[in-house]
């Protein structure tokens, strides 16, 4: 069965969800031919199925028998509601993403799938004095780093000087910017026991989760859909302001960060007995939720393949039934 991944090039939520897909469906039955292309083209192969990450583009609905569409709340414009009539199927990754979408389709046609992340996990020592920062998108980095105090732990921050963040003050000796390969980043996400997951938006959040992989503690605004896997038994929870987004679905929020360094005084003042069972019960729940969406996959989707191929035979019929006609 041919399958079409419609992504947005430009969008690392669009190519890693594709790529999460990509894996997925090489853990059920039936052969699958997949081909990536990009949303922004006007034509492509025909498919039996689409599957859009993230974004819409009509022009190539019609490649395909069947439409799926898997958004990302916060990137998703309100004037798109309009168009989920055109999808035979959405997916939502998110108990949040599903909430809001469920008011404007038929509630056969959405259904709640889970997520996953590529597990890094790879047995290192933790360091409960080395704290991750990860940046992949430019939002609460600027206060993080202008109100991290020096008798806070030492912040590793990733990826900071793609968005200037190692000019937003003077140097301090607990604050690191690191620029770093890829083997070297997967030691330094290890071996640092606590990871500072705090953007204002998400949709499924890839640093959460995998955070709870390696069995680090991840820090987190206390609101959906951040904390939606997660408790104060495996997570710190920072308190955030809500704003409503104009143009999107769904909100930001705005971190509190007085509340952010009480808690990182808090962590502080907690056991590394306490802190190691935190990260051992962590990873365990993400481990769960990752066998949920094994499930609710391996349920669906040979369903829904089901489904388009009854759709080619019925379409059979049809020309069989009309060639006949046209030769009596």
């Amino acid at each position: 069965m041919k399958i079409n991944f419609i992504i947005n090039d430009n969008d690392t939520d669009s190519l890693t969800d594709a790529n999460i897909l990509d894996f997925l469906f090489k853990k059920i039955k039936g052969k699958v031919e997949i081909k990536k292309v990009n949303v922004n083209n006007y034509k492509c192969e025909n498919a039996s199925i689409n599957v859009f990450f993230g974004i819409i583009n009509n022009l190539l609905l019609d490649y395909a028998k069947y439409n799926i569409l898997i958004p990302n709340q916060h990137k998703f414009k309100k004037e798109w509601l309009k168009m989920l009539d055109n999808f035979d199927m959405i997916l939502a990754k998110t108990k949040y993403i599903e909430s809001l979408f469920k008011s404007f389709v038929d509630k056969a046609k959405i259904k709640f799938v889970g997520w996953r992340s590529t597990d890094l996990y790879n047995n290192i020592d933790k360091d409960y004095d080395e704290i991750l920062l990860y940046c992949y998108d430019n939002n609460n980095y600027n206060e993080i780093i202008k109100q991290w105090e020096k008798d806070l732990p030492t912040l590793n921050v990733v990826n900071g000087q793609q968005f200037n963040l190692h000019k937003i003050k003077e140097p301090q000796d607990n604050i690191i910017f690191h620029s770093i390969k890829q083997n070297e980043f997967d030691n330094l996400f290890n071996r640092c026991g606590v990871h500072l997951c705090l953007n204002e938006i998400e949709s499924y959040s890839h640093t959460i989760n995998q955070c709870c992989l390696v069995k680090s503690i991840p820090v987190v605004i206390n609101n959906i859909p951040m904390k939606e896997n997660l408790t104060s038994d495996i997570a710190f929870l920072v308190n955030g302001t809500k704003k409503t987004l104009k143009s999107f679905m769904g909100s930001r929020y705005i971190l509190d960060t007085d509340d952010l360094k009480d808690k990182i005084r808090q962590m502080q003042k907690t056991s590394i007995t306490t802190l190691e069972i935190m990260g051992e019960n962590a990873r365990i729940n993400a481990i769960k939720y990752h066998g949920l969406n094994d499930l609710h996959f391996k349920n669906l989707f040979p369903e829904i393949m089901l489904t388009v191929r009854q759709m080619s035979a019925s379409k059979n019929k049809i020309y069989k039934k009309l060639d006949s006609s046209t030769e009596q």
